[in-house]
């Protein structure tokens, strides 16, 4: 344990060992994948998972707020 004194406050640090193992088994599933800006990922079995541009709807509406607070001042 460790005491940590920053200017925001005081924290506690703990490390602790955990020995952990996983045991899993391969499936024998292959699968390829491919990124890319028109559909958000493609797999090797024809799946298609569409873009969904989550910045450029956020920009549509930022877009908008700032014209109504800019149109009020």
């Amino acid at each position: 344990m460790r005491l940590v004194k920053r200017a925001d406050g005081v924290y506690v640090q703990i490390c602790i060992d955990v020995d952990k193992q996983e045991n899993t088994e391969p499936s024998g599933n292959t699968i390829g994948l491919d990124v890319g800006p028109k559909e958000y990922y493609t797999d090797s079995n024809g799946v298609m998972v569409e873009n969904y541009r989550f910045l450029r709807q956020g920009e549509k509406v930022l877009k908008r707020s700032h014209g109504l607070v800019s149109t009020g001042v």
